[in-house]
């Protein structure tokens, strides 16, 4: 097979002296699925970027179609048939999926609706995706965007298409849709740059991988020759089991009752509708569900980000409604939230000064009673640096610097170090690695363990069902299951009634209605 795609000695270094890429050397052939694996900050998002004309080179060469290239922009990529789709959608909601489709057409090109439609319809039939090109976009499941961001790249003519964690938030039924398109493009000639921290699907959907480790490209091979457990292996370069060790504790009481609520933003569209539910001491409790069904809301309504609710939230006896994130964190509530880059952190401040931001009003970093207390603050974030194992070269380093695991982990360390009583957490470990992940999982089991109770939201419904003491599936803002024997039940069960195709209370709702 012919490479379409080459870099030879490809490196980035960023102005602070972090070096991205260092000497990459790779070779992509045509019509083949080739993973890039590797943890966080190990270059892959820095890479990806140069391929795609985001970030430019320091050094080296890159190839296309055996010509060399120098991008100055995406468009210089789009032109050579290169296309990328990101992990957060870049989606006009308001349009509909014709008319996002053709976004950016040339100003002198006048389509009208019915030309978008059977434009939309003719691509689709193309490449055996299955959309209405007259839906508004945020009326569609999280799949179908999905396949909307993959469209929009081919009618740009993408040969090369880049898919940046493409199944974070899908459930498995829809993740085997996508990966039943994938080899259909495949077959059709397209070449594709797949990255993921999914091991299992990385193995399972690539025909090679290429494992970039300390910026650098370590090792390319048939993925047929290896295992998850070997690939583990590779990437983190030494011994790794991803095993959680949760002992059997006995669970205490009722820390969260959450009775009636319900919730709406508009006099149509009910977001949370009746929910009623317990988080008990020793208990790690968890939500599943596709995005938009409820699941941002319910922790919005927690942590005091929604008010104006039906119903009643109480934590240790006493209602939450009205109280300020400041008296919630009082009361013992730690909180890990989704975007942990718009809500979790402070960009432009340095790494200490996230750890200490919701710390400091305890007076353990104060001296003299108006003074921060620099040397103490530098003990904490040190001994934090080394308990998270976030990769930094020292505490005072910008956190806006670090790779997205890192600065997860710098979240996580502030928010579980203030012994909580409950604790929300939202996506801990979407976009991170297989080793930041293990960290991360161990420390809300450990949170657990000393009896805190834990109200956990995730996409990865592994992750779920490995550290979870039960798991509440959420559709169309109601709890259609609430499972506790999780031994008894597998991702392909979640992911049915995730879509409602089954709901575990359904006799009970049509015997009130």
């Amino acid at each position: 097979m012919d490479n379409v795609l080459q870099l030879v000695g490809i490196g980035r270094v960023y102005g602070n002296g972090i070096v991205a890429n260092r000497d990459i050397n790779i070779e992509v052939r045509r019509g083949e699925i080739h993973a890039i694996v590797g943890e966080n900050g190990a270059g892959k998002s820095t890479l990806m970027e140069i391929i795609y004309g985001m970030e430019k080179p320091d050094s080296g060469q890159m190839f296309v179609y055996g010509k060399e290239v120098n991008f100055s922009s995406s468009m210089d990529a789009i032109k050579m048939n290169i296309g990328m789709v990101h992990q957060h959608f870049m989606l006009v909601n308001s349009l509909t999926v014709g008319e996002n489709l053709i976004l950016n057409t040339p100003k002198n090109t006048i389509i009208n609706k019915r030309k978008i439609a059977q434009l939309t319809q003719e691509l689709c039939e193309k490449y055996g995706f299955n959309l209405d090109g007259n839906a508004v976009v945020k009326n569609l499941s999280v799949g179908n965007q999905q396949q909307l961001e993959i469209l929009k790249a081919l009618y740009r003519g993408a040969q090369i298409l880049i898919l940046d964690e493409p199944t974070a938030v899908l459930t498995p039924q829809e993740t085997e849709k996508l990966f039943e398109q994938l080899k259909n493009l495949k077959e059709k000639g397209h070449t594709i740059l797949f990255i993921s921290h999914k091991l299992n699907e990385i193995v399972g959907i690539s025909d090679r991988i290429s494992i970039l480790r300390q910026g650098t490209i370590v090792d390319t091979f048939e993925t047929s020759t290896v295992d998850v457990s070997q690939l583990s292996n590779l990437i983190v370069g030494r011994e790794f089991s991803e095993k959680i060790e949760k002992p059997e504790i006995e669970r205490g009481d009722v820390v969260l009752r959450v009775d009636g609520l319900s919730y709406a933003n508009s006099p149509v569209k009910k977001l949370l509708d009746d929910v009623s539910f317990t988080v008990s001491k020793g208990e790690i409790v968890g939500l599943c569900g596709v995005e938009g069904n409820g699941q941002r809301e319910l922790i919005q309504a927690i942590t005091g980000a929604i008010k104006n609710y039906s119903g009643t939230i109480e934590l240790c006896g006493a209602s939450v409604k009205g109280i300020s994130r400041k008296k919630l964190r009082e009361r013992g509530v730690a909180h890990v939230p989704e975007d942990r880059i718009a809500e979790g952190l402070s960009k432009d401040s340095s790494i200490a000064d996230n750890l200490i931001s919701t710390l400091y009003i305890n007076g353990k970093f104060i001296k003299h009673k108006f003074f921060l207390d620099r040397k103490t603050i530098k003990e904490f974030s040190d001994e934090q640096i080394a308990k998270y194992e976030i990769k930094a070269n020292d505490s005072n380093d910008i956190v806006g610097m670090l790779s997205g695991g890192n600065m997860q982990k710098v979240v996580v360390a502030r928010e579980f170090e203030d012994d909580p009583v409950f604790a929300v957490i939202d996506q801990p470990t979407r976009g991170v690695d297989i080793g930041a992940s293990k960290i991360i999982r161990d420390k809300i089991v450990e949170l657990r363990c000393n009896g805190c109770a834990v109200l956990l939201n995730s996409a990865d419904l592994s992750e779920l069902l490995n550290i979870s003491d039960r798991v509440l599936v959420f559709y169309s803002g109601k709890i259609v299951a609430d499972f506790e024997n999780l031994t008894e039940i597998d991702e392909e069960t979640l992911g049915r009634y995730m879509l409602g195709l089954d709901d575990m209370f359904r006799d009970e709702k049509d015997g009130q209605e």
